[in-house]
């Protein structure tokens, strides 16, 4: 039987040995959204419309987190959230296999987005298609590790293949905070210092973004789970 006790403690110590502390982080966090920002002029209108959605929500984020002064959101919400619809979710769910999300390392485009939506949903966050797939996501992620999330199907570029594992980092994060599983938070913080060298140079504006985001929503979470 598992000590739950136990359990609970060894997962705390382990959130609370990241690579990057906190004052690492939102130093990186306000210093890159500025360059987003200066950057987005060049960038094709649908991305565009999906960085400033995540420059907003970074800001709103920055905010709570005591991380800014300002107590309004300077940034412009023009972007609506990214929603699913239900005939673009059973679409997308029959093409899984067998209904999994992930399936001999090779995790499905739109995972984290799609696992992310059904999270909204009451009536989809105990499901077992959703629950059984995000324990695989995570198993997958703790025992991979670096070499995680490395192939997609289908096959795409590199800068779409950072967005659909930043994306999956986002799920993990909220995850935790919605259901206060210190395992989820494990998760996300290890990736992000996984990717963390990545984005101090290589990454487009999109990229980079949503990078942020998951950053200060990482924090965020690590705040409310351990005040």
């Amino acid at each position: 039987m598992i000590n739950f006790s136990s359990w609970m403690i060894d997962q705390v110590e382990r959130i609370h040995n990241p690579i990057h502390s906190t004052g690492q982080i939102k130093e990186f966090v306000l210093n890159k959204y500025g360059w987003v920002a200066d950057h987005m002029g060049g960038m094709a209108e649908p991305e565009k419309a999906q960085a400033a959605h995540d420059l907003y929500l970074i800001q709103a984020n920055m905010i709570v987190l005591g991380w800014v002064n300002s107590k309004k959101n300077p940034s412009k919400l023009y972007c609506p959230a990214r929603q699913i619809s239900s005939e673009g979710l059973l679409v997308w769910k029959k093409d899984l296999w067998d209904g999994r999300v992930i399936h001999s390392g090779v995790a499905k485009a739109g995972a984290g987005f799609y696992l992310d939506q059904l999270m909204l949903k009451k009536d989809f966050s105990n499901d077992p298609f959703f629950i059984d797939n995000l324990e695989s996501l995570l198993k997958h992620v703790e025992t991979r590790r670096e070499k995680c999330l490395k192939t997609f199907d289908p096959p795409m570029d590199e800068k779409n293949s950072w967005l659909q594992r930043l994306d999956i980092d986002l799920l993990f994060t909220r995850m935790a905070r919605s259901r206060g599983d210190p395992r989820f938070l494990n998760a996300a913080l290890k990736m992000n210092d996984w990717y963390f060298s990545y984005f101090q140079s290589h990454a487009t504006p999109l990229e980079l973004a949503r990078f942020l985001l998951g950053l200060v929503e990482q924090e965020l979470t690590f705040k409310e789970l351990y005040p």
